[in-house]
């Protein structure tokens, strides 16, 4: 359905890309091909994201049960309590998804991280969800 999907959207709105997780990407390359079997022209593309986990490798997804979601239009104070109170760990995953730092300057943030309980990568990326979402 997907695949057809990608092709209903190029043939109608000349729709050339797609995105999804990386999860999804059998169904994108599958819109490709169905695309250029009837387009041999095309220059249609997708691209894929590595999926957004929880410290247990656990996929954030709206139709998981148990799990608090987090949405773009949630309140600030969750997004604040969110990224406050990520595992260190976790943080330095999403740091590096959510941001164009190098390693290196991640490394100096958590330098300056002295004591842990600053959370510098977490209000970081706190402020960039801040940003991007107000």
């Amino acid at each position: 359905m997907q695949a057809y999907d990608f092709y209903y959207l190029y043939q109608t709105y000349s729709c050339h890309g797609q995105l999804g997780g990386s999860d999804q990407w059998g169904n994108l390359t599958t819109g490709l091909k169905l695309i250029r079997g009837f387009y041999p022209e095309s220059k249609s593309f997708a691209f894929n994201f590595p999926l957004l986990v929880d410290k247990e490798g656990k996929k954030f997804s709206k139709s998981e049960s148990g799990q608090k979601m987090l949405w773009l239009n949630s309140e600030k104070n969750q997004f604040y309590d969110f990224f406050r109170n990520m595992p260190d760990e976790q943080v330095k995953v999403y740091i590096k998804q959510f941001t164009f730092l190098s390693e290196d300057q991640i490394n100096e943030l958590l330098k300056l991280n002295n004591p842990p309980k600053l959370r510098v990568l977490q209000r970081i990326l706190y402020e960039l969800i801040f940003i991007l979402n107000y």
